[in-house]
This record gives C-alpha cells, sequence and structure tokens, in this order.
C-alpha cells in the first residue's frame, strides 16, 4: 500500500480514534501518504439554532471541521519515518450550501478536499432511508445530476465514492441498481472531473460491507482513463484504525488494470503522483 487518503477520526461524529491514533496506525503499516479527512456537511454546517430541521447524520460541522484540521497540524509533530500526513476534509453536500463550502475551501490550511454526496434534496442520508419508502430510479438520477451540479459549481479536488448510495440500497436491502442507465450522465461528470485536473476515487469501504464491491467497480475506473482521467487516488474510508488501509492493494491493482501507472495525492491543494 502507498497510500490512503480518505480516512475519518473522532472529530467526525460516527468515527472512533483520534488522529494521532490513525496517524499511528497509518505509520505502522508503512503508508507513503496518509490524509485524515473529516466529514464536514454543508447542510449541516452551523449549529442547530440555525436551522429549523435537522435531519439524522450529524457527520459534521464547521466547529468539527476546525479542531479537526488544528489536530492533524500537532499530529504532523510527531509522524514517525518519511510518512506525509496530510490535512484533508469531505465536503459533504456543498451544492446545499454553497457560501459554506466556500469557507472550508477558502482555507489554505488544507492539502485537499474530497468532494461527495451522501443525499438528494428531499431525502435524507442514503444510509438511514428505506428504498422501499422511495422512487430509487428517480433518486438515482437526481444523485447523478447534484454530483454533476457539485463538478461546476464547487472548487474541491478529488470525486469521492460516486456510486454511495448503492452501499444501502443494494448492500443493505438487496435491491438491485442497473448504474449503466445513468452511463452517460457519469461519462460527463469524468470528462469535467478530468478537464479540471480533479482526481477520482476508487472508494474501498464496500469491499468490508456487505456489498462487496468497490466505490466505483472497474468499468468506470477504466470508463475515466478512456475520457482523459489522469489523476486517480484510493480511499478505504475508514472510521477506527483497525479499518486504515483495508482493500488498498484491490483498488491498486485495479487502476493498474485500468492503465494507470501513478497514483494521485494532493498537496496544498496540487496534484502529486507516486508510482504505482
Amino acid at each position: 500500500m502507498i497510500l490512503d487518503c480518505h480516512t475519518h477520526s473522532s472529530f467526525s461524529p460516527d468515527a472512533r480514534d483520534s488522529v494521532a491514533a490513525m496517524a499511528a496506525r497509518a505509520a505502522e503499516l508503512g503508508l507513503k501518504i496518509y490524509a485524515v479527512t473529516d466529514h464536514c456537511e454543508c447542510n449541516r454546517f452551523y449549529g442547530e439554532e440555525h436551522y429549523e430541521r435537522l435531519e439524522r447524520g450529524q457527520y459534521g460541522n464547521k466547529e468539527l471541521a476546525e479542531k479537526s484540521l488544528e489536530a492533524i497540524m500537532k499530529a504532523r509533530e510527531s509522524v514517525k519515518g518519511d510518512m506525509k500526513l496530510l490535512a484533508g476534509v469531505e465536503l459533504g453536500q456543498a451544492t446545499f450550501d454553497k457560501a459554506a463550502a466556500d469557507i472550508i475551501t477558502s482555507n489554505k490550511n488544507y492539502d485537499v478536499v474530497v468532494g461527495s454526496m451522501h443525499q438528494i434534496p428531499d431525502l435524507e442520508d442514503f444510509c438511514f432511508i428505506d428504498p422501499a419508502d422511495y422512487d430509487v430510479n428517480k433518486a438515482m438520477e437526481q444523485y447523478f445530476k447534484e454530483i454533476y451540479k457539485m463538478c461546476h459549481e464547487i472548487d474541491f479536488d478529488v470525486l469521492a465514492h460516486i456510486t454511495y448510495p448503492v452501499r444501502y440500497i443494494e448492500g443493505d436491502y438487496g435491491v438491485e441498481v442497473d448504474i449503466s442507465l445513468w452511463d452517460d450522465m457519469i461519462e460527463e461528470i469524468f470528462r469535467h472531473v478530468a478537464a479540471n485536473g480533479r482526481a477520482l476515487e476508487i472508494n474501498t469501504s464496500g469491499l468490508r460491507q456487505r456489498y462487496g464491491k468497490t466505490f466505483p467497480e472497474l468499468k468506470y475506473v477504466k470508463l475515466f482513463k478512456d475520457v482523459g482521467g489522469e489523476f486517480i487516488t484510493f480511499g478505504s474510508d475508514a472510521h477506527c484504525a483497525a479499518d486504515l488501509g483495508k482493500g488498498i492493494e484491490t483498488a491498486e491493482a485495479m487502476a493498474i488494470e485500468a492503465g494507470f501507472k501513478y497514483a494521485a495525492y494532493f498537496e496544498k491543494r496540487e496534484p502529486k503522483t507516486i508510482a504505482l
């Protein structure tokens, strides 16, 4: 394993271990590049008093993001060996509150901003909702439209787990989703990501969950390469030190099979590469 650039510390409310513990484990694993990317959800950015109604999933807000960044900067002082510890953030639902997103993306202390979408307008996070209660195909179409919008409106570096909803729709509920219905839209998303020097993430969390696959699968990693994608990166999406690095070797093999010779990471918001 050479890098893991999507992980969460205890500053993400759904995660467990401290930044220091996560960094220590990354060093033990021999990672060359390691990024902590705690949650910051733009639709839950401020205190509870700011919102008329808060949905389930208080995954991260401005205050926690600031504390995470401070802890990462401090942890750098005690990193052993030659591992590079990067300061990141997973910016969720940025299109829901662009002003909030701008506060994060304008912070010069971040190395990498991971763009993600965990829900769509008018629906809760996919992890909370039973697909029997909504129109799956309609929701998936809206999901990809929201990612397309994020690509055009938000300043981010890495497109995370682009097939996120199937983690729950297929993995938890066993409802099959034909992702190919939105291949044209996914291709347009990938073209925009590639043209703007951003990276596509192979997220390996599904390998250790009931879903059993990466987000996305090999077909879409190849598609990204075919439309001019230069930068591919990997993230375990670990929410505890024990899961850090899991599945990364599988992701590396997928990237090589798709034709990538280098893995990417971001430092001071600039893309860097390391040989696979």
